[in-house]
């Protein structure tokens, strides 16, 4: 006991987080001579507190959040002894020659320091560990008030001055009845309300009184699948007033469900094991219509690149842009690139042109081929068969000394202006996602970068002046794009901004709300695979529908609640039931 009232200490001093302890520094033998001797085991048993104090101040500090101690009296006999280091060095007789042992609060967490309403909620929320006993009393007379409580109980309380509360301890020590090292958290769920279409809010609130000053995690359930993990950290003044303690205690919790009747519930989780205390359930109907939803794909990820060309351009295409579908690097600017030259993103694979490619390509009727790859990725060879096969098209090569040269010179086939310019992590094709839907519907490049670098280079620089870029938009967190890159980018183009999620799917979710306020047709790729995603941008850009993330199984939250927000009526889920199941068609939410 004595060793977590170190810790107490400790985190006084340090302000660090948990229950505090206090000790002024015009009383310093208060800690070493007494708790921390104790600790230790080096106190000698004339110069012991009795267990009561230590148990008194523990139970004070975890409810209310710190405690300050400017007195603990030692459970000896006389007024003194002069083997006992100071601290200061007193006893106190009890009546009738019985020991008594004290504390001196000077100031307890939230109530403050002394006065009559302090001392009842102190009295009050004590009651409940003090053992009864057939005679005695426990009262307060403070500053000239009368007494404010009278109890049977094992000490007494009397106000021996105006700024502080000082509490005996007599007779023989009987442990107070004190909570368990860790109790379960309590709280109320109390209400599960729909207030837009597909959409549900949980409320209530949540405590630890282990730690009654700290905001404490809920676990929301729809229809008994854990969907979201929410802190409960909203004001609720009438719970603080109400168990004594301080800090964010409610929780309003949104998540997306699709329209019908629902069971929602919520636990409490326990700041220290993390085990839950569920505290019920409640029935809700959420409003709305359900999206229809229908699917694009093949039997491969070329089959379906050529699904998406076919469907955003069912006649013909005055350009095609071809990338290897063996690696994500060159088609996250050739997307965007592909899409303001007016044509589709095909894939390949191997030495030669697949023989469906190049039936897709000769439907489309280009004048021009883009292929965005070295020859280690597309070899000369597929550039000959495209020139033989389509002989008044002109085919040409956009690649670079490396994928940074290829990316500039992707957006330089296609652009020659470009207000904003969306820049990404080379590596992070699914922040690409995301960036090529919002640049192919604005009309947009987008640029790769070496985002763990602090600055971008030279010619990437040169591409930016040349563009007259005023805006720059990095969309993914700092383990994509470090925050050294960013102020490198704000210094060349002051209007620079991070969009970015807490994870993919969020990311998706939050670039997607803002690029459009409403949208018919919302489009789900896998977010766990690049081929679909990275040529979808084309046709979800063009048609003016976000481009969003999924697990195989089942839709994230972030995903589902965008797709309600933005009113969405029809859903296009892209690939085979492999990478997005018939559960995404279905809009199946994910669980936590």
């Amino acid at each position: 006991m004595a060793a977590q009232l170190v810790t107490y200490y400790n985190n006084g001093l340090s302000s660090a987080a948990g229950p505090k302890i206090v000790i002024p520094g015009q009383y310093p033998g208060i800690f070493p001579n007494e708790i921390q001797a104790i600790a230790n085991g080096t106190v000698t048993a004339t110069c012991d507190v009795d267990i009561r104090a230590l148990q008194t101040i523990l139970i004070v500090a975890r409810h209310f959040g710190s405690a300050t101690i400017t007195d603990l009296n030692r459970n000896c006999s006389g007024a003194t002894d002069a083997t006992c280091p100071g601290s200061p060095v007193h006893c106190v007789q009890g009546t009738g020659g019985a020991p008594t042992s004290a504390i001196d609060f000077g100031s307890i967490g939230g109530l403050g320091g002394p006065s009559a309403s302090s001392a009842t909620a102190l009295f009050s929320f004590m009651a409940g560990f003090v053992p009864q006993v057939a005679n005695g009393s426990w009262t307060e007379a403070l500053c000239g008030d009368g007494a404010v409580s009278s109890y049977i109980h094992q000490f007494f309380v009397t106000g021996a001055g105006c700024d502080h509360h000082h509490i005996d301890f007599r007779g023989t020590a009987q442990g107070l009845n004190i909570p368990a090292a860790n109790v379960a958290p309590i709280g109320n769920f109390e209400g599960a309300t729909s207030p837009s279409a597909g959409a549900i809010s949980a409320s209530g609130w949540a405590l630890d009184m282990d730690s009654p000053s700290a905001s404490i995690n809920v676990a929301v359930y729809l229809d008994g699948v854990r969907t979201a993990i929410a802190p409960a950290n909203l004001l609720r003044q009438d719970v603080n007033n109400a168990y004594g303690v301080t800090g964010n205690h409610g929780f309003s919790v949104p998540i997306a469900a699709n329209p019908g009747s629902h069971t929602v519930g919520v636990s409490a989780i326990d700041s220290t094991t993390g085990a839950e205390s569920s505290m019920g359930t409640r029935a809700v109907v959420v409003g709305g219509t359900k999206p229809t939803a229908s699917r694009i794909s093949g039997g491969t990820r070329y089959d379906t690149a050529i699904a998406l060309s076919q469907a955003a351009f069912p006649t013909t295409a005055p350009v095609v842009y071809l990338a290897s579908g063996q690696n994500s690097v060159d088609a996250i600017s050739a997307g965007p690139a592909a899409a303001k030259a007016g044509g589709p993103l095909l894939l390949n694979d191997g030495s030669t042109i697949l023989p469906t490619v190049m039936a897709e390509i000769q439907r489309l009727n280009p004048a021009k081929v883009q292929v965005v790859s070295g020859t280690g990725s597309i070899p000369d060879a597929v550039l000959t068969t495209i020139r033989q096969q389509l002989p008044n098209a002109t085919v040409t090569r956009l690649a670079g000394a490396d994928r940074f040269e290829t990316s500039r010179n992707t957006i330089r086939s296609a652009f020659t202006s470009a207000p904003v310019l969306f820049v990404v992590d080379s590596g992070a094709w699914t922040d690409a996602f995301a960036a090529g839907n919002t640049a192919v519907y604005n009309g947009e490049p987008v640029l790769l970068v070496n985002g763990p670098n602090a600055a971008i280079d030279a010619a990437s620089v040169t591409l930016i002046h040349d563009l007259g870029t005023t805006g720059i938009r990095v969309i993914g967190g700092p383990n994509s794009v470090s925050d050294a890159m960013v102020s490198n980018l704000t210094s060349i183009v002051p209007n620079t901004a991070r969009v970015y999620g807490s994870d993919r799917f969020e990311t998706a979710s939050v670039v997607a709300q803002r690029t459009y306020t409403s949208a018919t047709t919302a489009y789900i790729v896998s977010g766990l695979d690049y081929p679909d995603g990275l040529t979808a941008g084309v046709i979800s850009g063009k048609n003016g529908g976000p481009l969003l993330l999924s697990r195989p199984e089942c839709v994230a939250q972030s995903t589902l609640q965008t797709i309600y927000k933005l009113n969405v009526t029809n859903v296009v889920v892209i690939g085979g039931t492999t990478a997005l199941s018939s559960d995404v068609a279905a809009l199946k939410p994910c669980g936590v």
